[in-house]
């Protein structure tokens, strides 16, 4: 299987695998550096995207069963694998998710669609309905158990969604992305910027919290659930309301973002985007958010077009200026050159650089305008190419801009006289 292996890492690979199925016990692998290594070192000697550590232990499993060893023996085995999982049964999933939401002047939320994903809001009564009270307690003990948290009261607000997979663990990678959007989508359209000063101390930049954890029900009756790692505090239980005005913005910009996410499209990093402006906006410690809200940023510069220059991740975001009330552009790039400094000797020379909220702020505020832009112009960024000729070109001066008008006018008329030739 040719296509499995980066090249000249078959070797290696036949190495790691040699040395797991030696270490595999009835009851698993024991935890340990070198069997870590060798997982996520076999993972690494793959193409990008053909392996992860689940789909690994998986596949050894099943060898060590079958008393296999080669690395053809692994190929096979991933290749049937692969197989299997397009024939399992799948089964209907509802999930419940609380949020600290509510209205300010009694609006009806009804419903919002997301990436193919359609959430709807409830509240807590409807919840109650669908899972028995006993078996909803119980969950909910049981995630304080397991979390530490205290989740004294609940909130009156729910989603819920609905999909088809396997098991809740692939639903809920369904909706990942979709309830990460919805979350910023709230944050950029209800307060598109909230101007932080410097205290409180090691205070979330967020206005709505978001969810502590999901449960799921299937239509056999199976009840899971998943809580959310982060640091826990009093903010992450306030309720956050919005008004009318607000929420008419919120579902404005969401019927833009309404087609279902496909591999390697512009929606695919907008998705991509939302989810690290959301999690950005939960770090507590200004280094924190700041290295996450850069990364949000050379997402949307598409930085890997450039090898990630700081500079022109700066200068990319610098151009937003132009929908930036009284920003002058100069100015702009100087400060963000300043936070870029920041930023690099946190990544590069391990320093713990002083982050201040003044920087997260304008860091934020540019993040917010070009998260704003990208989602009311996705109509004319069908490709990544588009994107990028947007950024090439933004900068361009007017006579340039004309004389490329002139080209493109040139060639459409030569492609037209060919075409006309061709077919006499």
């Amino acid at each position: 299987m040719a296509n499995l292996w980066k090249n000249k890492a078959e070797d290696r690979a036949r190495m790691a695998i040699t040395r797991l199925l030696t270490a595999k016990r009835k009851n698993g692998w024991t935890f340990g550096f070198e069997n870590d290594i060798d997982f996520y070192g076999l993972c690494g000697c793959a193409e990008p995207n053909k392996l992860d550590l689940v789909m690994v232990m998986r596949v050894l499993s099943k060898m060590k069963d079958m008393g296999l060893s080669s690395i053809n023996d692994f190929e096979a085995t991933y290749l049937n694998i692969i197989s299997e999982a397009k024939k399992l049964k799948k089964f209907q999933w509802t999930s419940f998710i609380p949020l600290n939401f509510a209205s300010s002047d009694d609006i009806h939320f009804g419903q919002i669609t997301l990436f193919g994903v359609t959430f709807r809001f409830h509240g807590a009564d409807y919840v109650e309905k669908q899972i028995r009270k006993s078996d909803l307690d119980s969950l909910i003990e049981r995630i304080r158990i397991a979390t530490q948290w205290k989740l004294r009261d609940l909130p009156t607000c729910w989603l819920t969604c609905r999909t088809s997979n396997v098991d809740f663990f692939q639903s809920w990678k369904d909706i990942d992305l979709s309830l990460y959007a919805l979350r910023s989508l709230i944050e950029l359209s209800a307060r598109a910027f909230t101007f932080k000063t410097s205290y409180p101390l090691f205070h979330p930049r967020f206005n709505l919290p978001f969810p502590l954890f999901v449960i799921g029900t299937s239509d056999t009756g199976r009840r899971e659930f998943n809580y959310f790692r982060k640091l826990y505090d009093e903010t992450m239980e306030k309720t956050f309301e919005i008004n009318s005005n607000a929420w008419r913005v919120v579902i404005n910009n969401a019927r833009k973002l309404r087609r279902p996410l496909k591999d390697n499209s512009t929606e695919l990093l907008l998705a991509h985007c939302l989810k690290a402006y959301s999690q950005s906006i939960d770090e507590i410690e200004e280094n924190r958010c700041l290295l996450s809200l850069w990364q949000m940023a050379e997402s949307l510069t598409l930085s890997q077009n450039f090898g990630g220059k700081t500079q022109e991740v700066c200068a990319r975001l610098a151009g937003f200026s132009s929908i930036m009330k009284n920003v002058d552009s100069s100015m702009l790039m100087d400060a963000l050159s300043v936070i870029a400094d920041n930023r690099n000797e946190i990544v590069h020379a391990g320093k713990n650089s002083r982050v201040s909220q003044e920087m997260l702020n304008i860091l934020q505020w540019v993040c917010n305008t070009g998260l704003l832009w990208f989602i009311n112009n996705m109509r004319f960024f069908k490709t990544f190419n588009d994107l990028e000729l947007y950024y090439q070109y933004r900068t361009k001066n007017e006579s340039m801009i004309k004389s490329l008008k002139n080209i493109i006018g040139l060639i459409k008329k030569e492609r037209k006289t060919n075409k006309l030739s061709s077919s006499k």
